[in-house]
């Protein structure tokens, strides 16, 4: 696989299954259009023993802009249970 192919595979991946949680509403990375950031940010933890302090790095990392022109980092829109949903999908995606 070429890195290209394995950066969309991988955001194709995340964007069904990590989302933002706003207001009680779940948005999916792809929906925010955030997939491909966040699949190119994590594609150098593909195929190691990533751990939850490496994810928050990332993830501090990928700005999110707002209505007003600010940012926020993404970690600030993400569950445990969507960091932990991250960790799933790069176990399995390094299985594949």
């Amino acid at each position: 696989m070429s890195l290209s192919h394995d950066v969309e595979s991988l955001a194709a991946d995340l964007g069904q299954a990590v989302y933002l949680e706003i207001a009680r509403w779940r948005l999916f990375v792809a929906d925010a259009h955030l997939d491909h950031a966040l699949a190119e940010a994590l594609n150098p933890l593909v195929g190691t023993q990533a751990s939850s302090a490496q994810i928050d790095t990332v993830l501090e990392k990928i700005t999110v802009p707002l209505g007003d022109g600010s940012t926020l980092p993404l970690a600030r829109f993400l569950s445990p249970a969507s960091r932990q949903q991250i960790l799933t999908v790069l176990r399995e995606f390094t299985e594949d």
